[in-house]
């Protein structure tokens, strides 16, 4: 510790009383007494100094300087310099600072004392005169001074050096006069003579100034009395500016033409919000004449459900000054509604205006565009939680199923055997709202290949008009030459039903339904008013009903799954829904043209395929089929595991079954190989159903793979198709088709057998 102060004695009353600060610090930096002085220098009290570190008043940099100076002082160094210490509250404190270090008695380093001046005014007046003749220094101005007497230059800055071209060594040999082309040293003194006699204050003027190459240009000079021998000039280069005059007329031209060409509506109106201008695009926007415009009250253009808005709008505009956006509905002259974004801005007080400004544009088919891009992402959004919870719904329904079926063959009591019939059914049901949902979030599975559309209505037509019923009239016109399209034909069949289905309930009292085919382009002006379209050749297939029609307010919704405007257990609303998604997975579009009393049609476009259309061979029922073989089942859902090891067993095989791909790896290597089978799910944690068949695959290449999954986005299939060569078994499933599709891949033989 340092010495002590008994401030009963004189040398304590001095340190005491003294302006210096007094600051004295022990061997490990921290402080052990601080005069009053020191203390008012640091914004702190004496008590919030004493014990702190010496390093705790100082930022990084000082810290790492201080840090020096101690190993100097436990040297025996004194020293006397200039020092940048933190306030309490954080500001900067300059000092001049003189360190004194001491001993114990024992001779070792034991603290020091420091004097403290506080420099900082005179360091910010220092550093604020360098930073002022720092600015006139790089100032681009021409910055001069010279005496009074023989009007010889003494200085000049940089950017005097540069326009002039001259050397401060040439200019110290010459006068303004020198530089000023239209001036005399006469004329030029009779200029400076009422600063001379102290009359002005400061003189303004322009002229000309000659550069050492000859050439000349504007300026304007800004002359100051500096002291009594020496006058103080700042010079603006004013080329621009007397470019800018001349420019003026031309630019004020330019402006009109622009305004009268201009695309966009410029309109003026005043505190009242009456409008007094409106540029000539009015009549391309609005149909009217700019007359005819500003001859109505503003109001009388404004949709009636924008009135308040706009009102609100124009008190916001009068009260700053500030650019300010708003958008509502004008009138066309031929009476529909223009969407128009404007940007408003209050330049009533900006005498070369007097008005309110609108620059207004028409973005009627923007804010269509944007609709439709909106109802797309909210059907995604939808689409993504309908898809999350079928996959869920799968795995259960596929323990619901399977069980039921198990209790049909117990030999179960009559009225038991009804009510698991009763379970079946509703499982049943609820696995077609799952599929009806996996439809509409596009991740059903799905086997696209070429279909000729027209023979496919052709083939279905009895069907269709069974399902319309007598009231109903269908037509289908189906010309020739029509292209193949690119989808699953089962799914196209179920978009064709939907469809008829929800057009017959349109036309309660009877009507037409149309279903038209026909080859067509969507080019790129057509993709630009369709967002979700790409450009290139469709089939269109197109479904038109003579029935209500559908409301403005509810052809947004019409795709969302569950939304229905029917009655209470007169639909699922999943119908459009599913529609919607089997289009989108097609890599397809679906239009609605719809009025009130005027029917509607759907329009689909399904992609060209490239070949032409294949016969589909349709399967054979088969027994019961059993096997003998060893199968390695892997699934992560207890549940579904379960019924899974009772179904295969119960058909005669040898199953081992495992909850996670790891298990299964291990155990297939003990066993070498030894099973003829394996039956993954695909989405499951740690390792993926396709990573652990792709591994025991490579080591044990005899091993057929059969996947089993309810959910599309995983890495064996690609927007719903299944990658070439994959064998997948769709969930939910009955023990009957798990055994059937086992045993199909089992009798399959190989490549190479």
């Amino acid at each position: 510790m340092g010495p002590s102060l008994e401030l009963g004695s004189v040398a304590a009353r001095i340190i005491e009383n003294t302006r210096l600060g007094v600051w004295v610090i022990d061997a490990d930096s921290r402080t052990t007494f601080a005069n009053a002085a020191m203390a008012t220098l640091l914004g702190a009290t004496r008590e919030e100094l004493i014990g702190s570190l010496l390093y705790d008043w100082m930022d990084d940099e000082g810290r790492r300087v201080a840090a020096e100076n101690v190993e100097r002082r436990k040297q025996g160094i004194g020293e006397s310099h200039e020092f940048v210490f933190r306030r309490k509250n954080g500001a900067a404190l300059w000092t001049s600072l003189t360190t004194d270090p001491f001993v114990d008695d024992a001779g070792q380093y034991a603290g020091a004392v420091a004097f403290v001046t506080d420099i900082t005014e005179q360091r910010t007046k220092d550093t604020e005169r360098e930073r002022l003749w720092q600015m006139l220094e790089e100032s681009r101005n021409e910055v001069y001074l010279f005496r009074e007497g023989d009007l010889g230059f003494e200085y000049a800055n940089r950017g005097a050096l540069m326009n002039l071209g001259y050397t401060l060594e040439e200019l110290r040999a010459m006068t303004p006069v020198d530089l000023k082309p239209l001036f005399t040293r006469e004329s030029f003194l009779a200029l400076v003579a009422p600063l001379a006699s102290g009359d002005e204050r400061r003189l303004v003027f322009e002229t000309v100034h000659r550069r050492r190459d000859g050439t000349t240009y504007p300026v304007e000079v800004r002359l100051h009395r500096a002291t009594g021998t020496h006058f103080f000039a700042i010079i603006n280069d004013i080329t621009e500016r007397q470019r800018a005059r001349q420019l003026l007329e031309a630019s004020e031209a330019r402006f009109r033409a622009l305004i009268e060409n201009s695309l966009d509506l410029i309109i003026l109106g005043d505190a009242e919000g009456r409008f007094t201008f409106a540029s000539p695009s009015v009549t391309t926007v609005l149909g009217y004449t700019p007359a005819e415009f500003i001859a109505k009250p503003a109001l009388e253009h404004i949709h009636p459900d924008d009135h308040q808005a706009a009102l609100a709008e124009l008190a916001r505009t009068l009260a700053t000054s500030t650019a300010r956006p708003a958008e509502f509905r004008l009138r066309h002259r031929d009476g529909s509604w223009r969407v128009v974004s404007a940007l408003g801005r209050n330049l009533l007080n900006d005498p070369s205006v007097g008005a309110i400004v609108l620059n207004a544009r028409d973005v009627t088919a923007e804010r269509a565009l944007e609709e439709q891009l909106g109802q797309s992402r909210r059907l995604e959004s939808i689409g993504k939680l309908a898809g999350g919870v079928a996959h869920d719904f799968n795995n259960i329904l596929t323990t619901i199923v399977t069980c039921t079926d198990f209790l049909e063959s117990a030999g179960l009591p009559a009225q038991a055997l009804a009510d698991v019939r009763e379970i079946k059914e509703a499982g049943e049901r609820a696995a077609e709202l799952t599929s009806q949902l996996l439809a509409f979030a596009r991740r059903r599975f799905i086997r696209p290949q070429s279909v000729d559309v027209g023979a496919l209505v052709k083939e279905r037509q009895r069907f269709f008009e069974r399902v319309l019923g007598e009231h109903v009239e269908l037509r289908a016109h189906l010309p020739t030459g029509l292209w193949p399209a690119l989808a699953d034909p089962t799914q196209v069949e179920q978009v064709l039903l939907n469809l008829a289905v929800n057009a017959r309930d349109a036309m309660p009292r009877g009507g037409k339904l149309t279903i038209e085919t026909a080859n067509v382009t969507l080019d790129e002006s057509y993709a630009a008013t369709h967002p979700e379209v790409s450009p290139g050749q469709y089939v269109q297939l197109a479904v038109s009903d003579t029935g209500e029609g559908i409301p403005a307010e509810v052809l947004p919704h019409i795709f969302e799954p569950f939304f229905t405007t029917k009655g209470v257990g007169e639909g699922t609303g999943l119908g459009l829904a599913t529609v919607y998604g089997i289009v989108k997975q097609s890599g397809g579009h679906i239009w609605v043209y719809s009025e009130p009393g005027h029917g509607t049609t759907f329009k689909v476009y399904l992609p060209r395929a490239e070949s032409a259309p294949t016969a589909v061979a349709q399967p054979e029922p088969s027994p019961i089929a059993r096997g003998s073989e060893r199968l390695l089942v892997v699934e992560d859902e207890d549940a579904v595991r379960r019924v899974l090891v009772r179904s295969l067993e119960g058909a005669g095989y040898t199953v081992q079954a495992m909850g996670s791909p790891v298990e299964a790896l291990a155990w297939a290597r003990a066993a070498k190989g030894a099973f003829e089978l394996l039956l993954t799910d695909v989405v499951m944690p740690g390792m993926s159903g396709k990573e652990l068949a792709s591994t025991l695959s490579t080591e044990f290449p005899h091993l057929k793979v059969l996947f089993m999954s309810g959910y599309t986005q995983n890495a064996i299939v690609h927007r719903g198709a299944l990658d070439q060569g994959v064998e997948l078994l769709a969930k939910p499933f009955s023990p009957g088709a798990l055994r059937d599709r086992v045993r199909e891949l089992l009798d399959r033989r190989g490549p190479k057998e």
